[in-house]
């Protein structure tokens, strides 16, 4: 061993110092910095673009078979809580916040609105490798609370942009 690369430790508790290695006394060289850790959503909700996709297949927004305003509005509000049951009142209201809407919805029935979000789905993954039943549990009715998103992934939403006046 070099004698410069030594240095004195503290007192041992026998009273002697004990010679303790220069690199063992430098803090730990930083970490390289790990590369960051890129999500891709598995659904994405876009009401600036009116663009809806999961797993990377785009779902229609535009005639024939597509997710129309009111459905859409609906799947933007529940992926904003995804895996939360959101009642039909709340959803509503949610609904009216997400869209920038300056005037109040009327609480959407379960039933019928999960249809209307999950029919341009179902027609648009059919020819893809995404399994039926994936597709069926992705809106979930909760009997007597209401509406639950069950997305197998990270869900993105971008909300409508909204002006003064409070309407897009």
């Amino acid at each position: 061993m070099h004698i410069e690369s030594l240095t004195s430790a503290p007192v041992a508790p026998t009273g002697a110092r004990l010679p303790v290695a220069l690199e063992a006394r430098r803090d730990p060289a930083p970490a390289s910095p790990e590369p960051p850790v890129t999500i891709t959503p598995v659904l994405i909700v876009d009401l600036v673009e009116r663009r809806v996709a999961y797993r990377g297949v785009a779902i229609p927004t535009r005639p024939p078979r597509n997710l129309q305003k009111q459905p859409l509005l609906a799947l933007a509000a529940l992926a904003t809580r995804a895996g939360q049951v959101m009642a039909a009142a709340d959803l509503a209201r949610e609904m009216e916040r997400v869209g920038g809407l300056g005037r109040r919805l009327v609480a959407p029935d379960a039933r019928d609105l999960r249809y209307k979000m999950l029919a341009p789905f179902r027609h648009a993954l059919q020819p893809t490798t995404v399994p039926r039943d994936e597709i069926d549990r992705l809106i979930e009715t909760v009997a007597g609370v209401g509406l639950r998103l069950n997305a197998p992934g990270a869900v993105l939403v971008i909300a409508a942009r909204t002006t003064a006046g409070g309407s897009r």
